[in-house]
């Protein structure tokens, strides 16, 4: 009985002098930690928060860098604004020499071109330095072929308007009018589309001064294939029960897949989803469709699907005059497939039409889907289908969609 009661207080005192040591640790820990000082900070300089370029003296930054002050009592910050807009500090980053800080993504209100320093006592205290204003980002746009007076949308960052100096948009040489301005947000702008002769790169100068160009063009009409409009016109084997027009057209005919589409590894749903497009059969000469270089070339077209897509992928390729529809069951043969309803999902449908770019050094696919490693080298016709020939990843589910497709054209790279 002795026994147990000295092992019990054994147990107890050893349990007793491990808690005492976690909390002698835990205060030890704690030592050095953050904790908010008074008076009043100096900054001696700013650089880069990378230590290696610490030589580096900053006098601006652009908005969304990370920035290192470097000063003494900086620890007595309790809020730092740049200009006007206050920017998010974290304690893990503060030490009394060095303040890890994001100069913020919001455009200032008012520009005073500094730094202003909110101290535990409620003082400000400032600091001369410049927020740059980046260049307008145009990265993308809805629809390229979009008719007059339609809605242009683009997509980008640092879209940025004032009443005293607005935001401008050229195409080429044709200012829009800021009547037809519809709306200016940070990432997208939407304009009224002027006249389809209207043609070129879109450029866009900010309230701040700033400057970006598109890469792609405007209304582009170069490397057109097929429009469905201009005749003669023969689409592979004559299928101009595809070609239709409607209330949904972009501009003239178009060229429709509708119908079931099944799931499946293995699937062919037949005439309503392939259009062939051969050159000796529309009167062109034997060599290329388009006259660019192939490897730095891009494949465009618009699209409006207005029924969910859902299963296999669109399978595009080139192929030489006169090999008809061979490479459709030749599995050698490089080829695209664009597969949208991967990326929304699992299904997809657009909001109108829509332009699809795939350069032509991505035609490199089997119809499995793997990657041949080399493009193709002939350009004499050019093959659209939706299909699965062993895409284990591109099955999908059964659907029944409509996808209207317009202005199939190949464009000298961006």
């Amino acid at each position: 009985m002795k026994n147990n009661i000295y092992i019990m207080k054994l147990f107890s005192f050893l349990l007793f002098t491990a808690t005492l040591a976690f909390f002698v640790a835990c205060d030890d820990d704690n030592k050095g930690k953050y904790e908010m000082t008074d008076g009043v900070p100096t900054i001696y300089y700013v650089r880069p928060p990378d230590i290696e370029k610490a030589d580096s003296l900053l006098v601006g930054a652009y908005m969304g860098e990370t920035i290192c002050l470097v000063g003494d009592n900086l620890t007595s910050i309790q809020e730092l604004y740049f200009n006007d807009v206050k920017a998010l500090l974290n304690i893990n980053f503060i030490t009394k020499n060095t303040l890890l800080v994001t100069v913020p993504r919001e455009v200032p209100n008012e520009v005073i071109d500094k730094i202003v320093m909110v101290l535990k006592s409620g003082e400000k205290a400032e600091y001369d330095f410049i927020v740059r204003i980046p260049a307008p980002e145009v990265a993308s746009i809805k629809c390229e072929q979009v008719p007059e007076g339609e809605d242009v949308v683009l997509y980008g960052d640092y879209f940025f308007d004032s009443q005293t100096v607005p935001l401008t948009i050229v195409i080429g040489d044709y200012i829009v009018p800021k009547s037809d301005i519809v709306d200016i947000q940070k990432t997208q702008v939407t304009f009224k589309s002027p006249a389809m002769d209207v043609k070129g790169t879109i450029s866009m100068t900010t309230a701040y001064g700033n400057s970006g160009r598109t890469k792609f063009v405007f209304h582009d009409d170069r490397g057109i294939l097929f429009n469905f409009d201009d005749y003669p016109i023969v689409p592979g084997w004559g299928r101009p029960n595809l070609i239709e027009t409607g209330p949904d057209a972009l501009s003239g005919n178009y060229m429709k897949f509708r119908g079931e589409l099944l799931a499946g590894e293995w699937v062919s749903p037949g005439d309503n989803y392939q259009c062939n497009f051969w050159g000796e059969d529309n009167g062109i000469p034997a060599g290329n469709l388009f006259p660019s270089d192939p490897a730095t070339s891009i494949l465009k077209f618009e699209v409006n699907v207005l029924q969910e897509w859902s299963a296999l992928p669109m399978n595009i390729f080139f192929g030489a005059q006169g090999s008809q529809e061979n490479a459709l069951w030749d599995d050698s043969v490089p080829r695209a497939q664009w597969i949208p309803w991967k990326e929304t999902g699992g299904s997809y449908t657009t909001d109108g039409w829509v332009t699809v770019s795939i350069p032509i050094a991505d035609f490199r696919l089997s119809g499995s889907g793997a990657d041949l490693e080399k493009i193709p080298t002939h350009y004499g016709s050019l093959n659209m289908y939706i299909y699965n020939r062993g895409r284990t990843d591109a099955v999908g589910t059964d659907c029944d969609p409509v996808i209207l497709i317009d202005n199939v054209r190949v464009v000298p790279g961006e």
